[in-house]
């Protein structure tokens, strides 16, 4: 098993960081439908407790979800020696949590217990998302020209973004959204580094307010995670098809401008 682990893409990098001197686990939700993903996620967060029974190291790879604060009270931690990317560029974050000493429910008590301490009072409203000219930082919301540049060779990034493991070669055309250092890569890296470059900016939206969390599923799901049409992924989302070109605009507006800023 540890052989045909270690031969994944997925896995490679979990077996790699696991002792060979110690029972370790491996759990890995690798993928779902994404009408049927919130369902897929709810039934291995109640089934998960349950697994956690011998005295082992567990590594879990999901691919960026909502797992973080509920594996926390689990008592996992993140581990980044093992995350990984998918053949199609979905990365997968590691968390391992370490029962070969302690027992789930006695590292679980302590953890509640501490965050019990710890505990603030809630906030009891987002902030008003900002107008977009102002996310952008461009007065009067009017883009100059090497942003409208930057902006429309991400458009066509965004469209090819599903095809690029399958057609590296497609990359050439974006190197000039990735830092000057990265010009001498071969394709399949420059692959990697816009897709990695990509799902930070993912991971930045899905963590912000509620008007940016809904940047991040739109463009999940009409490019990132493409599902179809662009009506096939306003039906996902519930969201009237007018509606949805015009929050599409300013979630693509909205990526460019992170890109640019990204460090």
């Amino acid at each position: 098993m540890r052989e045909l682990l270690g031969s994944h893409p997925i896995t490679r990098r979990a077996v790699e960081c696991a002792r060979t001197d110690e029972p370790t686990c491996i759990m890995c939700l690798s993928g779902a439908e994404p009408e049927t993903e919130t369902l897929a996620s709810g039934n291995m967060a109640q089934v998960m407790p349950g697994l956690l029974r011998d005295k082992a190291c567990y590594i879990n790879l999901l691919p960026p979800m909502e797992w973080e604060s509920y594996l926390t009270v689990l008592g996992y931690d993140r581990f980044p020696e093992a995350d990984s990317l998918s053949l199609s560029g979905m990365p997968y974050h590691a968390y391992k949590i370490d029962l070969t000493v302690e027992n789930l429910i006695s590292k679980i008590e302590r953890i509640l217990s501490r965050l019990a301490e710890q505990a603030e009072p809630p906030a009891t409203a987002f902030d008003p998302p900002a107008r977009m000219s102002d996310t952008l930082g461009i007065p009067g919301g009017e883009p100059d020209a090497s942003f409208r540049e930057t902006l429309d060779r991400i458009g066509r990034f965004l469209k090819r973004y599903h095809k690029l493991p399958q057609y590296p070669e497609y990359a050439r055309e974006f190197l000039p959204l990735l830092p000057t250092e990265c010009r001498g890569l071969h394709d399949e890296a420059i692959v990697q580094a816009l897709m990695a470059r990509t799902q930070s900016i993912q991971e930045r939206l899905r963590a912000g307010n509620p008007e940016e969390q809904r940047m991040s599923r739109i463009l999940r799901y009409a490019y990132i995670q493409k599902i179809g049409t662009h009506e096939a992924a306003a039906e996902l989302l519930d969201i009237p098809v007018p509606s949805y070109y015009r929050y599409l605009r300013a979630a693509v507006r909205r990526f460019a401008f992170e890109w640019i800023n990204l460090p």
